[in-house]
This record gives structure tokens, C-alpha cells and sequence, in this order.
């Protein structure tokens, strides 16, 4: 498990201590049928929420250049399905949890000061 999904867990794990949390496997390492899902699944409270974790070099996250091309077409289809999907970012000036469908909306989103920028 990599440092940024150490401190997701332990966020996660503070969120929702009763909660189901399960790290869903990499298509990567051989898992067949779940490629572009995020990273985690949580179900708290009768709610379902997906996590996504990115580490973020600089201060903004981009569609196009953080998210594979699996992603890039699951993420839309689940959230079109009522599924919640939350960007767990980890970047220069600490933590921020962005929702998917804001990210998709406007292409890439500066983490710093929260504003939206609209790709060019």
C-alpha cells in the first residue's frame, strides 16, 4: 500500500469507524473485469461511496493527464448510475476531496484556493 493510501485508510477508517471499507483490487495485477473502478469502495450508513485516490504534483487535478482511460469512461457511466464517486487528492498544500462529476464538469479544478478552471 502506497503513503498516500496509508493516509486514506486512516482517514476512511476515522469517517467511518463502523463503516465497510475495501480497497478494490488493480486491473493491473491480473484482477479480470474491474479495470477503471476506483481505488475504494465504502459503505456506510446504507450509503455507497467510491474513492478515488491521486497524488497530485502541483496544485491543480486534470481529467485528461491523472485518470487512466478506463477511468475516464467508468467514472461517467457509474455517476449517470447514481453512484457517488469522491476524488481523494493529495497535493502540495495538504488534502482536498473533490466530487468526480465537478472534475468532469469542468476538465481540471486548482486544489489550492478550490476554484473551478474551465479547460482552455
Amino acid at each position: 500500500m502506497t503513503k498516500t493510501e496509508t493516509k486514506f485508510r486512516q482517514f476512511a477508517n476515522k469517517l467511518y469507524p463502523d463503516g465497510f471499507i475495501r480497497k478494490m483490487p488493480d486491473f493491473k495485477t491480473g484482477a479480470k473485469g474491474v479495470g477503471g473502478l476506483p481505488d475504494y469502495l465504502v459503505i456506510n450508513g446504507g450509503q455507497t461511496i467510491w474513492y478515488e485516490v491521486k497524488k497530485v504534483p502541483g496544485y491543480t487535478i486534470n481529467l485528461e493527464s491523472h485518470f487512466t482511460e478506463a477511468q475516464k469512461m467508468i467514472f461517467p457511466q457509474m455517476n449517470k448510475a447514481g453512484a457517488g464517486i469522491l476524488i481523494f487528492c493529495f497535493y502540495r498544500g495538504g488534502i482536498k476531496i473533490i466530487g468526480f462529476d465537478e472534475l468532469y464538469r469542468y476538465q481540471k479544478i486548482k486544489l489550492e484556493n478550490n476554484k473551478n478552471e474551465k479547460k482552455k
